[in-house]
């Protein structure tokens, strides 16, 4: 008798700095999903921080009806626990605080979440548009006030599997079945908000050059679309999420 064959559907997706997302399902599978980012551009600080984050998060299992924070899996992000100072962008602006960088993490549960059938229960955008996910499919999270929160609506147990090198991270979704629907995110660009060039003074004498690049806005819907084996579609609108432009800064 020949083995079952092996179904396998991949969407990738580019944007701004490129995303990987890899989908597989069929008869033996056991991964439900998987969200692959780059580490490329992160300082070491940040890259230990995403690091240590993604070893606390690896083989946490979410039984049927249970509720996954990830603010309480990783705990206080302090020095004793390995957590080093990193950029974290605030309101204010860029400033070093413990588990800077972790944010990506967020993100790639928050894709695995989507794309595995989780029920979202708390999620939190990105005042600007990052570059580890699209529009519509980052999370942050902060100390007590932001967390990431989905639950496990399936009839089985869902197993986080993160893995992080020095220059990437993937985060999967395990299971002892595969899902019977095919699952697939959709984003609509509803607005584009251009950014503004702003000059500052530099040193005297040196050439105009552009410090920091300028990043449009959006604001996009991101839809769940649910296929089942029949050809039945059922979609869910998981919300709309708006994003500020952040400024080029020009030196005189």
């Amino acid at each position: 008798m020949k083995p079952p064959q092996l179904i396998a559907s991949i969407l990738v997706i580019g944007f701004l700095g490129g995303v990987t997302v890899l989908l597989l399902r069929g008869p033996k599978a056991v991964v439900l999903a998987a969200y692959t980012s780059s580490l490329q551009g992160r300082t070491p600080a940040q890259i230990s921080n995403i690091c240590l984050a993604s070893r606390l998060a690896n083989h946490h299992k979410i039984a049927h009806g249970e509720i996954f924070s990830l603010n309480q899996t990783l705990g206080p992000r302090v020095p004793e626990k390995g957590f080093r100072p990193g950029p974290t962008l605030l309101e204010e602006g860029p400033e070093d605080q413990p588990g800077g960088g972790i944010c990506q993490l967020a993100s790639a549960l928050y894709n695995v979440a989507l794309l595995s059938g989780l029920q979202i229960v708390e999620r939190t955008p990105h005042r600007h548009v990052i570059r580890s996910a699209p529009p519509g499919r980052d999370a942050t999270i902060y100390m007590e006030s932001l967390d990431l929160k989905f639950r496990n609506p399936h009839p089985f147990p869902v197993t986080i599997v993160s893995i992080c090198r020095s220059s990437y991270l993937v985060v999967k979704a395990l299971a002892p079945s595969p899902l019977s629907d095919r699952i697939e995110i959709q984003t609509q660009v509803l607005e584009r908000i251009p950014f503004h060039k702003v000059t500052r003074p530099g040193v005297v004498g040196t050439r105009r050059k552009v410090m920091r690049q300028g990043i449009p806005g959006f604001r996009v819907q991101v839809i769940r679309v649910y296929r089942s084996p029949s050809g039945d579609e059922r979609r869910e609108i998981m919300g709309e999420d708006e994003y500020d432009p952040l400024d080029e800064i020009h030196s005189m």
